[in-house]
């Protein structure tokens, strides 16, 4: 397992995100608009998780990929339950505690996307890793999630570019922890990828 490499994971996320940037903020309109339905949250959520995976390791992101955690809805419901009932009990905790779950939920996603894990068992490799970085990790998690709500403040709008890009950052440090440097073959995510 390696660690979270800030200048890597920055510039990375960048060149991700500018590659694939009319796309991804179609996919966060869409991810947006559809999550609306408050089931639809995690499937579209694995979908645009996805997008940015897919853009930072070099492929070439199209619109239907936000679409692909409906291939495993079970899965990927069940993943976004465990992540909102971990980052509830932070919450509870004073609010603070919200900093460290989402520092221990950051690739939770990511890691069910590429390695095609269930939700228990990826959230066990999340948190091995995060007892091993768990400064950077809460470092990252707050940064990646302070550029996405600066959007909120540009009138909404400005949203449908900061959370790709904030997204694209987040998955090039997963890339750096987790490994892995071929491009997803993605049409099923249920099977594992090999790095």
């Amino acid at each position: 397992m390696g660690k979270i490499d800030f200048g890597n994971a920055f510039s990375r996320g960048w060149q991700g995100f500018t590659a694939n940037i009319g796309t991804l903020i179609i996919g966060t309109l869409l991810m947006a608009i559809i999550s609306m339905t408050i089931i639809l949250i995690p499937i579209m959520m694995a979908g645009f998780i996805h997008m940015c995976l897919k853009s930072v390791r070099g492929e070439k992101v199209e619109v239907g990929d936000v679409f692909v955690g409906f291939s495993d809805f079970g899965r990927y419901f069940v993943g976004g339950l465990l992540m909102i009932a971990i980052n509830v009990l932070g919450f509870l905790a004073c609010g603070i505690g919200m900093i460290v779950t989402n520092g221990i939920t950051m690739f939770l996603f990511a890691h069910m996307i590429i390695k095609g894990k269930g939700a228990g068992e990826a959230l066990g490799d999340c948190w091995g890793y995060f007892k091993s970085d768990w400064l950077m990790a809460i470092v990252l998690a707050f940064v990646s999630s302070f550029i996405s709500q600066v959007g909120v403040y540009a009138f909404g709008v400005g949203v449908l570019l900061t959370a790709p890009f904030a997204m694209c950052v987040v998955a090039a440090a997963y890339y750096d922890v987790f490994g892995g440097a071929s491009a997803p073959a993605m049409a099923q995510p249920a099977t594992p990828i090999e790095p």
